[in-house]
């Protein structure tokens, strides 16, 4: 759960500062120029990656898909993402997936329910998963702390 309203969440999920900002510290994302500012369903950018800034990481695309489900009351959206590694250690990564989903709070509408889900394959994904993992765990922390100011700057 965040701490702000789903409509917030899911404008923030396609900022590309927001974005960029949810990695940080430990991953720098800079977007290929032109930077857009926010994300559409059919954009496909390529970001550059560094951890802490300074270690080059390769580069990702972006692919962006949007969709809508209704799950009885409740309106999720979903920000799909099959894009993948264009250079660099996550091209032992293939398939990628990455579904970063959106709906209000049940008991809140102050308050939103983000999940987000990663599936990949390959021969040697595996090696990769583990640096995944953890740090898809401080990608969900500061997601949690930055979404408190949201509601102020999106």
């Amino acid at each position: 759960m965040i701490d702000c309203a789903a409509d917030t969440a899911w404008e923030a999920l396609h900022c590309t500062d927001t974005v960029a900002s949810v990695y940080a510290p430990l991953l720098q994302m800079r977007f290929d120029e032109p930077t857009p500012e926010r994300l559409r369903t059919g954009d496909a950018v390529t970001v550059h990656l560094r951890a802490l800034g300074i270690v080059p990481v390769g580069r990702q695309e972006i692919s962006v898909q949007d969709s809508i489900q209704t799950r009885g009351a409740i309106q999720v959206r979903t920000m799909h993402d099959r894009g993948g590694a264009v250079s660099g250690p996550l091209l032992l990564a293939r398939k990628w997936h990455h579904q970063m989903s959106i709906a209000p709070h049940a008991n809140d509408p102050e308050r939103a329910t983000w999940t987000d889900t990663l599936q990949f394959s390959g021969p040697l994904a595996w090696l990769i998963w583990p640096v995944l993992r953890g740090s898809w765990g401080l990608r969900e922390l500061r997601i949690k702390r930055l979404s408190r100011g949201w509601n102020l700057n999106v």
